[in-house]
């Protein structure tokens, strides 16, 4: 896994997370109980045994990703037959979507495993009427549910498709594959209640709906190409069992359709396409082998971009923090970087007084055991001769609302971030053409006089984090 760093903002805010679960709370980002915990809890279990090293969540994804294309072949026999599952594994795997989420530190490949056993386990159940089949479903939805929040639609999809088998079903389907995951998840969903403000909810899961089905057909016809079309060329010999991947899939793309487009959240329908499209390529006849290589090569051109980036630039800028505050004897330093950059720097990250998490403490002391947490009444810059601030411009305006500030700092280095190539194919994203800056500024204190407070404070900003380096 040579030269694979974490690129994307919410891989960050992951392996922050994990320090956190695996410190105790004593270093990371708190979990802010906004989404399922049992990625976070995974990579801060590899955290406490290998040590906080970014590098294991790429890991993890590919563990997550080759187990993914076991469960395909494995339930695809079931389902279809040998012949089909190869051919849908070879759709799969070339997609530029698995390409991009195999390697990176998202939760997708973990999630699609549970996601796709889920559903599979069902439609296998549907066939044998056995109620393992029907338990091994509720527990791989219960495991989705803890894993991201667009696990639930997996619910409507398994109602409808039971109530269309309710003369001839294995009676426990309901209960095993419903009522279990929704009772097991009760309560996380009643700490999240609890503890994310309904404003918070509203904005993150309802101010933000539309109609957003038609960008999300642009990133599968943009991202699994083959999937999407071969699946739209299969017309033919179509089988009882592939309506009910055509339900899962209309069930799926009409809830996500309202919400506001990420590529990432297509990802599950990926697999289901999959297997439709290999049903195209196993009744084209002698055409078969031909079809199937054609599909498999021009899928790895499309994603040969993907297939070859790689970034060292957030383990870099690490390296150079570290050997800039160690020359200048620096204890405390302050950045205004996305979390995938902030989860590489060196040191524990402070908590000030007002923050959610400490208030959280009070009624749980143990989370603030060993933690350091700081007041903007408590300069601690003043004990040292200068000061590091590691800003980004994707964090725009901050600079230029502290212009006086960054004028009186020297700029000691900068690297300009390319980012993945899957990121700027999305033409939905915000982000696409902004410049992405790093720069590394030094703040000598004797130039500063009264602007040293000033200083501090802004370490308390939204976007800032006061950093202690202890080593």
């Amino acid at each position: 896994m040579s030269g694979y760093t974490l690129i994307d903002w919410d891989e960050g805010v992951f392996a922050l997370h994990g320090q956190w679960f695996a410190s105790a709370g004593v270093d990371g980002k708190p979990f802010n109980f906004q989404t399922p915990p049992l990625y976070q809890a995974l990579v801060g279990l590899l955290f406490k045994i290998g040590g906080p090293n970014p590098i294991f969540l790429p890991v993890l994804a590919l563990v997550f990703s080759v187990l993914t294309v076991y469960a395909l072949y494995y339930y695809g026999r079931k389902i279809y037959d040998e012949p089909t599952a190869l051919a849908a594994i070879a759709v799969f795997i070339t997609s530029e979507f698995f390409l991009f989420f195999s390697r990176s530190g998202l939760s997708e490949a973990v999630f699609l495993l549970f996601f796709w056993s889920a559903f599979a386990s069902f439609i296998v159940g549907l066939s044998t009427g056995r109620t393992r089949d029907f338990l091994a479903a509720g527990i791989f939805t219960t495991l989705a549910l803890y894993t991201k929040y667009s696990a639930p639609v997996l619910l409507p999809i398994f109602a409808i498709i039971g109530g269309l088998h309710r003369k001839n079903i294995n009676r426990k389907w309901f209960w095993l594959t419903i009522v279990l995951p929704v009772f097991t998840f009760l309560p996380y969903l009643f700490v999240f209640i609890r503890y994310v403000t309904p404003s918070v909810i509203a904005e993150r899961h309802f101010l933000i709906l539309g109609l957003n089905h038609l960008r999300y057909l642009y990133y599968l016809l943009i991202f699994a190409p083959a999937a999407l079309l071969l699946t739209a060329f299969y017309s033919s010999r179509i089988k009882k069992t592939d309506y009910y991947l055509y339900i899962a899939f209309l069930i799926f793309f009409v809830v996500l359709g309202f919400y506001r487009p990420y590529f990432r959240l297509v990802y599950p329908l990926v697999p289901i396409l999959a297997f439709l499209a290999g049903r195209f390529l196993i009744t084209s006849g002698r055409w078969r082998p031909y079809l199937l290589a054609l599909t498999i090569l021009v899928s790895l051109a499309l994603g040969w971009r993907t297939t070859i980036y790689r970034s060292r630039i957030p383990a870099e800028i690490a390296s150079e923090i570290e050997n800039t505050i160690r020359e200048g004897k620096i204890v405390y330093y302050l950045s205004a970087v996305p979390p995938n950059i902030l989860a590489y720097l060196p040191g524990r990250l402070a908590l000030s007084k007002d923050h959610p998490a400490v208030r959280l403490g009070h009624r749980f002391p143990f989370l603030l055991r060993g933690r350091m947490i700081v007041e903007p009444d408590d300069n601690l810059l003043a004990g040292q001769d200068r000061t590091v601030f590691l800003y980004s411009t994707v964090l725009d305006p901050l600079k230029s609302e502290h212009a006086g500030l960054f004028n009186r700092a020297r700029r000691k280095q900068t690297w300009d971030f390319i980012d993945a190539p899957v990121y700027y194919r999305d033409i939905f994203n915000p982000l696409r053409y902004r410049k992405q800056l790093y720069e590394i500024y030094l703040f000598a204190h004797k130039e500063m006089k009264e602007d040293l407070d000033r200083l501090w404070r802004m370490g308390f900003l939204p976007e800032c984090q006061v950093i202690e380096y202890s080593k």
